[in-house]
């Protein structure tokens, strides 16, 4: 089936529609990894009443802004969308689905130019939370792409250096059977240099105590830059109940203006490039004695 592309919207898809027929204009198409303006032939994989979706099996007349992806999980990851277009793309695709969403959701028709703040776009993130299993064989990595299905991932090209060192760390350890059963998250929170790290553990309610903690030790001596592992069990009826810490349970994130304890489990800005330049546009120019900042995790502004 041959399809143009006529646009990209939230959530990475791009937007295509099927023939008409006799019931009128042909529904909307959703289909992932592709861009505005491409002619793709595809296969539907999903059909509802008011749309489908579709999966682009060969792309007839490329985009030129398509580039080789520079992950290697790429499209097979459910974490990155745009990998396949260039950065500078990248920021107008996400600039133009802010308008259209303003536009749809709040009927706001924005007069004004959007201001873009890039950043690296590599290595940025201070923040990396990986799925563990341990049976039938070791393995870590991030959800496939619209699955629950574990996709091992033994480096991360938007995650920190540190935190790519972190996760070689723990496939070593896993490699050589020292992973804990029923360990089944692992959370990397670089600071701000990426010189010092905290790890939380996600654990079933079945993991001991005694060899998560076992566990928790080793991995700080192989890695001195992790100061401290703090581990949960799993929330049973809303209540997350903390189940080891080895070492420090809070990181420090120094900023130009201030430093910030973080505690594990805490939110925190992921952007590692772009902490100064959020504080900056949020709070440059105001001026007062109280300001509120809401759902804001350690109060980054």
């Amino acid at each position: 089936m041959l399809l143009n592309i006529e646009k990209l919207i939230y959530g990475g898809d791009g937007l295509a529609r099927l023939p008409p027929d006799n019931r009128g204009r042909g529904k909307a198409v959703f289909i992932p990894f592709v861009l505005a303006g491409e002619k793709i032939e595809a296969v539907i994989t999903e059909e509802k009443s008011g749309f489908a979706r579709a999966k682009a099996e060969t792309i007839v007349e490329p985009s030129l802004q398509r580039i080789q992806p520079p992950c290697p999980y790429f499209s097979r990851c459910g974490g990155c969308h745009y990998q396949h277009a260039t950065y500078d793309h990248q920021l107008d695709i996400k600039k133009e689905i802010l308008r259209e969403n303003l536009r749809r959701i709040a009927k706001l028709e924005l007069q004004c130019e959007i201001q873009v703040h890039p950043s690296p776009p590599w290595n940025y993130r201070n923040r990396s939370r990986l799925q563990v299993q341990t049976q039938p064989e070791f393995a870590a990595g991030y959800f496939k792409f619209a699955s629950h299905e574990l996709l091992p991932v033994e480096e991360c090209p938007i995650s920190s250096p540190l935190i790519n060192r972190g996760i070689a760390t723990l496939w070593e350890a896993g490699r050589s059977g020292k992973a804990v059963e029923g360990v089944r998250e692992a959370e990397f929170f670089a600071n701000a240099d990426d010189t010092k790290m905290l790890l939380e553990f996600l654990c079933a309610p079945e993991a001991r105590r005694a060899a998560v903690r076992a566990w928790a030790e080793e991995l700080c001596a192989t890695m001195p830059e992790i100061v401290g592992v703090v581990a949960f069990r799993e929330p049973q009826k809303g209540v997350q109940e903390p189940l080891v810490a080895v070492g420090a349970k809070e990181l420090t994130y120094q900023t130009q203006t201030s430093a910030y304890r973080v505690s594990a489990g805490a939110f925190f800005q992921t952007n590692r490039f772009l902490t100064d330049e959020l504080i900056d546009i949020v709070t440059s120019g105001r001026s007062g004695e109280l300001a509120l900042d809401l759902y804001a995790g350690a109060g980054l502004f």
